[in-house]
């Protein structure tokens, strides 16, 4: 069931959520390494 306190994850699609916090995790290292490089 969707929750007001979950907007953007909708329990019923979990994979969506790991989907983009993968992303985000992605965006991150890239920028880490960007500053780093």
């Amino acid at each position: 069931n969707w929750k007001p306190c979950q907007v953007g994850v909708p329990e019923s699609k979990p994979a969506a959520a790991d989907a983009v916090i993968k992303a985000q995790g992605d965006l991150r290292d890239s920028v880490t390494q960007h500053q780093a490089g």
